[in-house]
């Protein structure tokens, strides 16, 4: 059967099936398979460590983390939250709602699974057919369903998407089934050609390239979102750093960092920290090692590349050089002054230097901290980051707080939050993506 007959087919099950349930039973279906994911001793949870690990090189306890943090935040209240307050009027109308796609595609990113399940849900709760496409190399373009699906083992493309969905289907049979994945290389413009004529909209999760490429070949009258290369940081002002905040701070601030070895967007490459405090940038920057080294002991590193790994020790090493040219004196007082903290093994490090431009991490838990003078600078230090942020985790007192936001999504980032949340955003932090995918 070719991908298009696939493809019609799960289209038609939309209609006899998911077309024709309210929203709020979607909703309803949805939180009872998250309800999963949270429960004690979850299946779901340990399936997904054990066999996520292997396909994906995060470290088994690092996904259980992950997911079960990303879960908590899909329950009852934030999906009808998420959905009626985007969709209000527009939900229950025509055939599963006004303008809604009657099939979706996903093109997933990655092994981070957080940006994919968010896609997947906006397919969901429209009521759509959802064709899915994992992140992988060297696919042949064969159909790759859940076993439950399928009757044959999953493989490890999308393995954390595919337990999603299996757990879904566990709520609910015809829900799941509404949900097909199709393996294909990346460019792959025969295959591509055909799935996306039999879609009436794309959501693609990638590299600038990758979602121009796919941009430029999507057909007339299908629908379009792409979300490409993003970066992230996080601020401190000065009135927030006290001893007495400063171990809750930083142990947040190593979260924000450390989640998911830094790989998505929402991962701070830098921490900006006002001077002026009661608290020094730099005894920010040794509170966050020590936290740091907390969060590697109970969720370590996955694995990385050697050219990941070399990257690591390259940019690590001219810093550390670079520290150890400062002998005497009052060195934090000088321009160019560099101090690194790490361990042994370069599972972690933070990166303090007296330079505010905006520095780009090599990720896999390498963050810089960097002194500024005052918060309201920082635009003209951002560099190649302008126009690229995706979030801010920001603390600051309440009376700076509005205009320091309105700065920052000024200056495009997507979404503002509070250190130790900025990998945890509302479903809603997209603002309006919901009801242009309907509209």
């Amino acid at each position: 059967m070719t991908i298009t007959e696939q493809i019609r087919k799960l289209a038609e099950h939309r209609d006899r099936t998911l077309a024709k349930r309210s929203t709020a039973e979607i909703i309803e279906w949805i939180a009872a398979a998250a309800d999963l994911w949270r429960a004690t001793e979850s299946k779901w949870l340990e399936r997904a460590g054990r066999e996520g690990s292997v396909a994906t090189g995060f470290s088994a306890e690092m996904i259980r983390l992950g997911l079960r943090d990303f879960f908590e935040g899909v329950n009852r209240s934030t999906l009808t939250a998420w959905v009626y307050g985007e969709l209000s009027g527009m939900e229950e109308r025509g055939n599963g709602g006004m303008g809604a796609p009657r099939v979706v595609t996903h093109i997933f990113s990655g092994n981070l699974p957080n940006a994919a399940f968010q896609s997947l849900l906006s397919g969901l709760v429209v009521k759509a057919a959802n064709v899915c496409k994992p992140a992988t190399e060297g696919a042949s373009g064969t159909l790759a369903l859940p076993k439950s699906q399928a009757g044959t083992p999953v493989p490890p493309n999308g393995i954390l998407q595919k337990l999603f969905v299996e757990s879904l289907m566990e709520v609910d049979a015809e829900l799941g089934r509404c949900v097909l994945f199709v393996d294909w290389r990346g460019g792959d413009e025969a295959t591509e050609r055909e799935v996306f004529a039999a879609s009436d909209a794309i959501i693609i999760n990638g590299g600038d390239e990758a979602v121009e490429s796919v941009r430029r070949r999507v057909p007339s009258g299908v629908k379009f979102f792409g979300y490409g290369h993003r970066v992230s940081l996080a601020c401190v002002a000065r009135e927030k750093l006290t001893g007495e905040a400063l171990p809750a701070l930083a142990e947040a601030a190593a979260y924000d960092v450390s989640i998911w070895d830094q790989q998505g967007c929402l991962s701070p490459h830098c921490i900006y920290v006002e001077e002026g405090g009661g608290v020094s940038s730099a005894e920010f920057a040794e509170a966050l090692s020590v936290e740091m080294e907390r969060f590697e002991t109970k969720y370590s590193r996955g694995k990385i590349s050697l050219e990941e790994a070399a990257a690591f020790e390259r940019i690590r090493g001219a810093y550390e050089f670079r520290a150890s040219q400062f002998t005497g004196g009052d060195a934090c007082a000088i321009k160019d002054f560099a101090k690194v903290f790490g361990d042994e093994q370069n599972r972690w490090a933070v990166i303090f230097e007296n330079e505010t431009m905006w520095a780009t991490s090599c990720l896999n838990r390498l963050v810089f901290v960097k002194p500024i003078a005052r918060l309201e600078e920082l635009p003209k230090y951002l560099g190649a980051a302008d126009g690229k942020i995706s979030c801010v985790g920001l603390e600051a007192s309440e009376e700076r707080r509005e205009k320091l936001v309105d700065m920052f999504t000024g200056f495009g980032a997507e979404r503002v939050g509070s250190i130790g949340k900025m990998q945890r955003p509302l479903l809603n932090w997209r603002r309006g993506a919901l009801k242009e995918l309907v509209g």
